[in-house]
C-alpha cells in the first residue's frame, strides 16, 4: 500500500502547488474539480492509514486508488505545462485531451473507489481485529530518543585487539590482513573500531578509508588515495601520485566490502613496501576473496553467542533502562531466534524499542521469530528484516522504498536526501512545519528503526550523511518491486545534463528547442517529450556538465514545477530572468559559482512571494533591498559573493537589511566591501563563513555576542589585522571553528572562552599559516566537549601547541582527543 499512499498524497501536494497564485496558471483550472479531487483524497488518504495491510479487498482496493491517482497526476501535470509552454512555443493544432472530460471522468472512478471503501471499512470494523494481525509497533505520538547506550561492539572485544594487534606487530612487510563474514554480521563495524581506534590512530602516518562493494573503478579507488586538488589526470598518473604520497610513511588502507580479487590486482603495485609496518586490513563476505587476497590468515567473524545475542538487544532495546523481569525470558528467546546475526539483532531491537514493553507484544515477535525454524542463506534475514518494514506506519513506508534507488554502500548526504523525497511529494504536510522539516522526522524515525544508518553526524547531533546496510537495501528494492513503487522523478545517473528522469539525448534536444523557442509546429511525440521536460521537480547538473546549462539557464521559469536546481561547475556568472520571481515552488537554488537575481518587475506585473524558497547560493552583488527581502522571507540558507572592491558601496547594497531575514540560519560571505559597520546578523544564525572580508580582529565581538552560532569559518583573509582578543562570554555555543590563511599574529583567550567548542581545524590554502602567540594549551584541554583538532600547513608553533592541548588533556583526565597534523 505504500505506492498508493505516495500516490495519492504526491497528488493532493501537486494539487495544493498549482493553486498558489503565480499569474501563469492558476486562472485555467477548474477549482471545483480540483476541490471534489481533494475530498476524495484526503478520504483515502485515512483510509490508507487506518486500514493499510488488514485485509486483501484493502490491499485491493488500494491498488485502484494508486491507477486512479496516477491517472489523475499525468492530465493535470499535461495540461498546465501545455498551458506555460502555449504562449512561447508554437504547439500547433495539437489535439489536447480535453482536460475537464478526463478529469470529470476520474472523479466518478474516485466516486466508486468511495463508496467501496466505506464497505471494505465497514467488513473490517466487523471483525474480531485480532483474528488479523495485531500491530506489533504502539501508537507512538512522539519520537523516542534512540538510546545512547548502544554497544555496537557487542562480543567483538577480543577481534578488535587481535585485529589491532596484527596492524601494529613488530613485522616490518606491507602485509594484507582479510576479515570475512556473512553480510550483517558486523564486518564493516568491527573494522571501523579498529581504523578509530586510538593505538592505531597514533601507530599510522596515513590512514584511508575506501569502500569497495561490487561497482568500483580503479580511478575512484586512487582518488580516494590521493590528495585532492590533482586535476585531469590518467589513472596511471594518479597512481603515480599515490605512490608518492605513500613511500617512505606507515599506512593503513582498509578497502571494505571487497567482491573480487581483480581491484586489488591492479591497487597493489601503486602500494609501496616501506618496510616499516604498512597495512591493508580489507572486508568480504566471500571466503575465497579473502583467501586469495590476504598475506595473513582470514579473520573469520563468527555469529554472537546466544548470551552476547541478548546483551546486544537488550542493549539496544533499553539502552541505560533495566529490563523488567517479566520479559527477560522471553527477550532471550527472541534473541536467540535472531540466530547470532548483529544485524537482525539491531532491526529487531528498534522493533521493540518501539513497541509496548508488555509480555503479549514481545511474545507476537517470538511467534513470528519461531517461526523461521532453519535458515541456509540470507533470506532468513530478509523475513525478519520484512517484519520490521510491515511495523511501519505507512507514511515513513514511501522514504524507505525510496532507498532502492540509491547505488550500494553510498553515503547519502542527508540534505540532499531531504530535497529528493520533497520532491517525491510523498511527504504528509504538518500544520507549522515546512516539508524539509518532517522529511527529517521521518529520516529520524528510520534511523530509529535501524533502517537507516547514521555514517556521520553534525555538530549539532543530527546525521549529516547517511545510507543503508546492503540487506537492507535488498529488502527495500523487493518490497519496491512487489508494492509497483516508482518515483516521479527517475534517478538517471548518466545523463550528460543530469535531469532526473530524463535521457541525456533527449535532455539535449528538448534544451536546444526550448532555448530557441521553435516557431515550426511540432509533431505531436516531440510536443510530449517537451511537455513531460517542464513537469520535473528536482534538477542537478553534475560537476563535468555544468558549462552546458549557461545559455539554457534562461528558459528556467518554463519548468513550472522546479522546486531544486543544483549545478556544479559552472564558471560564468548568471543573470536569472525576471520570470524567476513567478517560479512559486522554488525551494533550494544551489548554482556555482554565482548568479545575479533580477529586480523584481513592477508591482502591476505578474510577480509572487517566494515563500518556499530556503536556499539561495551562490548571488553575486546581492542587493538586500526591501524589494528583494520580502519576496524571500523565509531563506534560511544565503551565500553572497561580493566583487566590488569599494568598501563605501556596502550602503548601496543594503547588507545591513539581512537582518530582516527572520529565517536565516546559514550565512556565507565573500567580499572585501563586507565591514561590520556595514552588516547586523540575526541572532538566529546557526552557521557563518566569511572569506576576504573588510571585518577586523578587533571587530570580532560583534561575530562572538551571537547566541546561537554552532560553527564560524574564516576562509583565507577572512579577517583583517594581527591581534585576536576573545574574552569570557564570547562564542558560548560555538562548536566548530575553522581557520584559514589570515594576517593574524598574535591570538590570545580568556579562561573560559569557547566553552562549548567540539572541533578545531586551522586549514591554509593559500601559504603556510603562523602565530607568534597562541592562547595557553590548558584553556584548550580544559574544554570538555573538545574531541578533534586538525591542522593543515602550519607553522611548528601551532603544532606543537596542538600537540600540547593533547597531552594536557590526557593527564586531566578527559581522554584522548583526534590529532590530525599534515
Amino acid at each position: 500500500m505504500a505506492s498508493s499512499y505516495a500516490a495519492v498524497l504526491s497528488l493532493l501536494q501537486l494539487l495544493h502547488d498549482i493553486q498558489r497564485p503565480s499569474g501563469r496558471w492558476n486562472n485555467c483550472l477548474d477549482e471545483l474539480q480540483i476541490q471534489l479531487l481533494r475530498d476524495r483524497l484526503s478520504y483515502f488518504m485515512a483510509f490508507l492509514e487506518d486500514f493499510h495491510g488488514k485485509s486483501e479487498a484493502a490491499d485491493a482496493l488500494a491498488t485502484q486508488i494508486m491507477d486512479a491517482s496516477r491517472a489523475a497526476q499525468g492530465i493535470i501535470k499535461y495540461f498546465v505545462s501545455v498551458q506555460v509552454l502555449r504562449p512561447y512555443i508554437n504547439l500547433g493544432e495539437l489535439d489536447l485531451p480535453s482536460y475537464a472530460r478526463d478529469i470529470q471522468a476520474i472523479i466518478q472512478k474516485m466516486d466508486v473507489l468511495l463508496e467501496r471503501a466505506l464497505e471494505v471499512r465497514d467488513e473490517i470494523v466487523a471483525v474480531d481485529l485480532k483474528s488479523f494481525n495485531p500491530p506489533i509497533v504502539a501508537a507512538a505520538h512522539s519520537r523516542q530518543a534512540a538510546p545512547t547506550a548502544k554497544n555496537p561492539m557487542v562480543g567483538l572485544d577480543d577481534a578488535l585487539v587481535q585485529i589491532r594487534d596484527k596492524l601494529t606487530g613488530s613485522r616490518s612487510k606491507l602485509e594484507t590482513i582479510p576479515i570475512v563474514g556473512m553480510g550483517g554480521i558486523g564486518k564493516t563495524t568491527l573494522a571501523l573500531n579498529v581504523y578509530n581506534n586510538d593505538w592505531v590512530v597514533e601507530h599510522f602516518d596515513i590512514r584511508v578509508w575506501i569502500t569497495i562493494s561490487q561497482t568500483y573503478t580503479l580511478r575512484e579507488i586512487l582518488l580516494e588515495l590521493s590528495e585532492s586538488g590533482i586535476g585531469e589526470k590518467s589513472e596511471e598518473e594518479i597512481g603515480e601520485l599515490v605512490y608518492k604520497r605513500l613511500f617512505g610513511r606507515r599506512y593503513l588502507i582498509v578497502l571494505d566490502d571487497v567482491w573480487n580479487i581483480e581491484a586489488w590486482n591492479v591497487l597493489r603495485r601503486f602500494l609501496p613496501d616501506n618496510g616499516n609496518g604498512s597495512r591493508v586490513l580489507l572486508t568480504t563476505r566471500l571466503v575465497g576473496v579473502a583467501a586469495d587476497f590476504g598475506s595473513d590468515i582470514p579473520y573469520a567473524m563468527q555469529l554472537l553467542e546466544e548470551h552476547k545475542s541478548w546483551v546486544m538487544l537488550r542493549d539496544i532495546v533499553f539502552s541505560e533502562e533495566v529490563c523488567p523481569v517479566e520479559l527477560e525470558k522471553i527477550g532471550k528467546k527472541i534473541a536467540t531466534g535472531c540466530r547470532g546475526l548483529p544485524l537482525a539483532i539491531a532491526v529487531i531491537g528498534g522493533v521493540l524499542r518501539r513497541s509496548e514493553k508488555t509480555l503479549e507484544c514481545w511474545e507476537q515477535v517470538a511467534e513470528n521469530l519461531n517461526a523461521i525454524v532453519t535458515w541456509e542463506n540470507e533470506e532468513h534475514c530478509f523475513k525478519i528484516l520484512r517484519m520490521s518494514y510491515s511495523c511501519l506506519p505507512i507514511r515513513l513506508k514511501p522514504c524507505f522504498l525510496c532507498m532502492s534507488h540509491f547505488p550500494e554502500d553510498k553515503v547519502i548526504k542527508v540534505s540532499e536526501l531531504i530535497k529528493f523525497w520533497v520532491a517525491e511529494g510523498f511527504l504528509k504536510p504538518i500544520n507549522g512545519k515546512i516539508l524539509e522539516d518532517v522529511a527529517r522526522e521521518y529520516l529520524d524515525h528510520l534511523i530509529d528503526r535501524n533502517l537507516i544508518l547514521v555514517r556521520e553526524r553534525g555538530v549539532s547531533g543530527k546525521a549529516k550523511y547517511c545510507g543503508v546496510h546492503d540487506l537492507v537495501r535488498d529488502l527495500s528494492l523487493k518490497e519496491a518491486r512487489k508494492e509497483n513503487f516508482t518515483l516521479v522523478e527517475k534517478l538517471s545517473s548518466n545523463s550528460a545534463v543530469f535531469v532526473l528522469g530524463l535521457r541525456s539525448e533527449d535532455g539535449e534536444l528538448l534544451w536546444e528547442l526550448l532555448s530557441s523557442q521553435a516557431s515550426n509546429m511540432l509533431n505531436n511525440n516531440l510536443v510530449e517529450s517537451i511537455v513531460h521536460l517542464v513537469q520535473f521537480r528536482y534538477l542537478s547538473v553534475p560537476f563535468d556538465s555544468g558549462q552546458l546549462m549557461v545559455k539554457k539557464l534562461k528558459m528556467l521559469p518554463f519548468l513550472w514545477n522546479l522546486q531544486t536546481i543544483s549545478i556544479d561547475n559552472l564558471s560564468a556568472t548568471i543573470t536569472l530572468p525576471s520570470m524567476f520571481w513567478t517560479m512559486t515552488q522554488l525551494r533550494h537554488i544551489n548554482i556555482l559559482t554565482s548568479i545575479v537575481l533580477p529586480e523584481p518587475p513592477p508591482k502591476s506585473q505578474s510577480c509572487c512571494t517566494l515563500e518556499n524558497l530556503q536556499t539561495l547560493s551562490y548571488v553575486r552583488d546581492f542587493r538586500c533591498s526591501e524589494e528583494i527581502y520580502k519576496r524571500i522571507p523565509n531563506v534560511k540558507k544565503l551565500r553572497i559573493r561580493y566583487f566590488s572592491g569599494d568598501v563605501e558601496e556596502g550602503p548601496y547594497y543594503s547588507v545591513r537589511n539581512l537582518v530582516h531575514l527572520c529565517r536565516l540560519e546559514l550565512l556565507d560571505l565573500f567580499g572585501t566591501m563586507v565591514s561590520i559597520k556595514d552588516i547586523s546578523f540575526r541572532h538566529y544564525l546557526r552557521k557563518l563563513r566569511i572569506q576576504r572580508t573588510n571585518i577586523w580582529w578587533s571587530e570580532m565581538v560583534a561575530i562572538g555576542s551571537l547566541p546561537n552560532l554552532e560553527i564560524l569559518v574564516i576562509g583565507d583573509r577572512g579577517v583583517k589585522g594581527l591581534e585576536w582578543n576573545v574574552t569570557e562570554g564570547e562564542f558560548v555555543r560555538l562548536k566548530r571553528l575553522c581557520v584559514g590563511y589570515v594576517d593574524l599574529k598574535y591570538w590570545k583567550t580568556e579562561e573560559g572562552s569557547f566553552p562549548s567548542l567540539e572541533e578545531l581545524k586551522f586549514d591554509s590554502f593559500v601559504n603556510v599559516f603562523i602565530l607568534e602567540e597562541l592562547p595557553d594549551p590548558l584553556d584548550f584541554a580544559d574544554i570538555p566537549k573538545l574531541r578533534l583538532i586538525k591542522v593543515s600547513r602550519c607553522g611548528k608553533s601551532i603544532k606543537s601547541w596542538a600537540k600540547q592541548i593533547k597531552e594536557e588533556r590526557e593527564e586531566l583526565g578527559y581522554g584522548s582527543i583526534q590529532l590530525s597534523i599534515d
